[in-house]
């Protein structure tokens, strides 16, 4: 994995702790309650910043400010400046240097933010410290329980899942793409390990939505043991994922206030109330380039909690140690079962993301990457305590394993982006069996044995199914016939479950409208999945469908008082009412509807 070529980037991955200032640099000992407001910043002042180059001592640097940049964002200044160091002349701005303090006089200036690609001379910009204390001020906020999901955006997850398709991410529907920062964009150093090489084009796809970096391979993955002294100029990382793959953005810790701590000077996701896990970190090496250089860094031990996510930077509380999210996935194919284990951080904008990369990581590193293959997949979701959601998907695919995570776990975002309730994930495990076999066949045929028929007989109906090879097979269905059928035609289709119900949410879309909750649930649980031959029987009355429930046909007196025929009540109508639904195994995924009508006498 690489960086990827950018007009800007922000620095980020540090480790290091306040000594004396470099060689040739007068520096007045930091004072961590002074500030050096932004109206005396004057082009020619020396000061010196803090960063970690190596391990998780910090290494001072002098710097010589250039001037304010005022009004280049909205609502916020940078301060321009030139770094003084003969190791960043030769590297630039290193991508890991976000939230670096950087001191004039004794006084906290602000922390390095911004840097520029391909620069000459080693210039970047600061975000001024009294925009980054908003953070402290906030910092007792509890975390947006919907992080400002829109119905219409929950629609759209909705649809998403009814037509059992996998894209695009929730990140391209809630997160608007991040625009540029003078000239540069604001960019965290993402450090990872365990993810396997092909991971990379989902990587590059949440880089170019984000605005932050692709992540870089961090040496050793975490790093256990005591972490070290929490100090302005130490590095901090933010915990994405841990288990058998690491993702973390690291930075550093630009001003401390007893347990509560400012850093990186611009957002990671700009999320607002939050809580995610704060870690120490290690910082291996620097890796030049003319375009990007970066650290190479590994997250150390929990520490804390990130509280706020802000255009200015993040805020925090040490001592505090948040949940993750535990992510269990078993694969079993023809090499045998692995078991992989991850812990994601929470948050309906990073769950479904995270968990997504976990499993298409755990598909590659099984050696699953592509060709014909059917999968038999069983999701269990615990959430608010008490409440469990299972849901099983049969999938027949002819495209990579990186391109299914999704479509498997299409209810993720579903529930967390839901109007109704709040939704608290407690624990997932996603169980999938899969052959190289494809097992996916059309309906080519569909007949009842008779035309006619009486209540009390048995309705005999074939179904005939062909293969992409070519073979054919028949299933058969037999269905009582009751008393209450007489005098009826009824309209008998069978189909796939994708096919047949995108028949029937024409004809009664309310079904597939949840009003709460417990029908949400209800419609995740039980909506067909690809490896079901879906045989309804329906009647040609019309019926009164009441929330996502079908009634049937009513007395036209109920009809009228629940607004079914007038549209203005709770009811609504639908041609055709479902009297019967039979589901049979058919062994892998099924497509095409077709359908007989049959008279009971």
């Amino acid at each position: 994995m690489s960086t990827i070529k950018r007009a800007g980037r922000v620095a980020v991955v540090l480790c290091f702790s306040l000594a004396v200032g470099p060689a040739g640099i007068s520096a007045a000992a930091p004072d961590p309650a002074a500030f050096l407001e932004t109206a005396e910043v004057r082009p020619g002042m020396r000061g010196v910043a803090y960063s970690v180059l190596e391990g998780t001592r910090p290494t001072g640097f002098a710097v010589e400010l250039l001037g304010v940049l005022g009004g280049i964002r909205p609502k916020g200044d940078f301060i321009l400046f030139r770094a003084l160091s003969d190791t960043l002349a030769r590297t630039g701005i290193v991508a890991g240097m976000s939230g670096s303090p950087v001191y004039v006089e004794g006084k906290l200036v602000g922390a390095i933010a911004i840097s520029f690609p391909f620069s000459k001379e080693p210039i970047g910009m600061i975000t001024p410290i009294a925009e980054m204390l908003e953070g402290l001020s906030r910092i007792e906020e509890p975390p947006a329980p919907w992080m400002g999901v829109s119905r219409d955006v929950y629609d759209s997850f909705l649809g998403t899942f009814l037509s059992r398709s996998g894209d695009p991410s929730p990140w391209e529907r809630i997160v608007p793409s991040r625009a540029e920062s003078g000239g540069g964009r604001s960019l965290i150093s993402l450090c990872a390990s365990g993810w396997d090489p092909d991971m990379g084009p989902a990587f590059e796809a949440f880089s170019r939505r984000t605005g932050l970096p692709v992540p870089v391979a961090a040496a050793g993955g975490s790093v256990q043991g005591p972490a070290p002294e929490m100090r302005p100029g130490s590095a901090l990382g933010v915990l994405l994922i841990d288990g058998d793959a690491s993702l973390s953005a690291i930075g550093t810790l630009t001003h401390r206030r007893g347990d509560q701590i400012i850093a990186f000077g611009h957002p990671i996701f700009q999320a607002g109330p939050v809580a995610l896990p704060m870690t120490a970190a290690r910082i291996q090496a620097i890796v030049p380039s003319y375009n990007a250089p970066f650290k190479v860094g590994s997250a150390g031990p929990i520490i804390g909690t990130i509280r706020q996510d802000l255009r200015a930077g993040v805020s925090g509380k040490l001592g505090e140690v948040p949940p993750m999210l535990p992510v269990r996935i078993v694969l079993s194919g023809p090499s045998g079962t692995d078991h992989y284990s991850y812990r994601v951080a929470r948050g309906v904008l990073l769950e479904p993301t995270l968990v997504a990369w976990a499993a298409t990581n755990s598909f590659l590193q099984h050696g699953w990457r592509i060709g014909e293959a059917t999968l038999d997949a069983r999701l269990i979701v615990h959430y608010n305590k008490t409440c469990t959601l299972a849901r099983r998907d049969r999938l027949a695919s002819r495209v990579p394993a990186t391109e299914i995570s999704e479509q498997l776990l299409a209810p993720l975002p579903l529930l967390l982006a839901n109007p109704f309730q709040r939704v608290v994930l407690d624990s997932l495990s996603l169980e999938v069996a899969y052959s190289t076999r494809l097992r996916e066949s059309v309906l080519i045929d569909f007949w009842a044995e008779r035309e006619k028929v009486r209540p009390g007989e048995i309705l005999s109906l074939t179904a005939r199914l062909q293969d992409h090879l070519g073979e054919v097979r028949q299933i058969s269905v037999e269905i009582p016939v009751p008393e209450r059928w007489r005098g009826r035609t009824l309209m008998i289709l069978a189909g796939g479950g994708r096919d047949l119900t995108d028949w029937d949410k024409e004809r009664a879309p309310a079904l597939y409208e949840p009003k709460d909750l417990a029908s949400l649930e209800r419609l995740i649980r039980d909506f067909p999945d690809e490896g079901e031959l879906l045989v309804r029987v329906y009647g040609e009355e019309d019926a009164v469908v009441l929330g996502d429930r079908e009634l049937g046909p009513l007395p036209g007196s109920v009809a009228q008082v629940l607004g079914a025929a007038h549209k203005r009540g709770p009811a609504r109508t639908a041609p055709n009412f479902r009297l019967e639904e039979r589901r049979i195994d058919a062994g892998g995924a099924v497509r095409g509807v077709l359908g007989v009508r049959v008279r009971v006498e």
